[in-house]
């Protein structure tokens, strides 16, 4: 037995109504999403630098290079490490603080003897960090964290 009559064709029409809105509305929903995470910008605000570091185990120092990145005046780059041992760029590469530091930059060499001041021990982290002139915020660049690595 077949039901033909006019109020069963009107809810087939309302269902198939409604499921189609669902679908245009889940199509919408997951294309605005999509488009937003593929065309975020990657927006990282700051100065940005990589630098390698090259640690002396038998003679507790590193050597710190600039790789690529941002370039810095000497004197607004700071490397950072345990107990508040710190030293200016400038004064650990021995060039006044309007020096521009980059990948052509010399390595400069971190420990005992220089102006850090302090052995650098394998279990040792170590930041270099931007000090903003204007603003005196500090950005951390990039970290040396022993020789474990992590």
């Amino acid at each position: 037995m077949h039901d033909s009559s006019p109020r069963a064709d009107r809810r087939a029409v309302s269902e198939l109504a409604s499921a189609v809105v669902l679908i245009v509305i889940v199509i919408g929903i997951v294309t605005a999403i999509g488009s937003s995470v593929l065309f975020l910008e990657n927006e990282q605000s700051g100065p940005q630098a990589q630098f390698s570091f090259d640690y002396n185990e038998d003679r507790q120092y590193i050597l710190i290079e600039h790789d690529g990145g941002d370039t810095f005046a000497a004197g607004n780059l700071s490397v950072q490490g345990p107990d508040d041992a710190s030293a200016r760029w400038s004064e650990l590469a021995s060039v006044s603080e309007s020096t521009t530091v980059g990948p052509d930059s010399v390595p400069v060499r971190v420990g005992e003897t220089g102006a850090y001041g302090e052995p650098v021990g394998s279990q040792d982290s170590l930041r270099i960090v931007y000090i903003d002139p204007e603003s005196g915020d500090a950005t951390v660049l990039d970290t040396w964290n022993g020789t474990s690595g992590i």
